[in-house]
């Protein structure tokens, strides 16, 4: 019971301390938004894409795509090679 007296009084000012001040915003830090109002995405993602499943493969990045207002990370896949796109048209 003795512990008690001290405790609670020394517990209640280490909490008096914990004052959060809220966040603000500083002019001019607010992000950088591109042509169609959106703030500018995040880095890129590292990825490690590894080896093709079959031949004639080639791997297209990752990239981040805005939906529902935030970005989210699109992830890296490989793709067959388009051979109506790979050859000239002849004429």
């Amino acid at each position: 019971m003795q512990t008690l007296k001290w405790l609670l009084p020394l517990t209640l000012a280490l909490l008096a301390g914990c004052v959060v001040a809220p966040a603000t915003v500083e002019p001019g830090s607010a992000p950088e938004l591109d042509a169609r109002g959106q703030p500018a995405p995040p880095a890129p993602r590292l990825e490690h894409p590894g080896r093709p499943t079959q031949n004639g493969q080639f791997w297209i990045a990752g990239h981040w795509k805005w939906i529902d207002g935030r970005y989210q990370w699109q992830a890296g896949r490989w793709e067959s090679e388009r051979r109506e796109l790979a050859q000239p048209r002849r004429r």
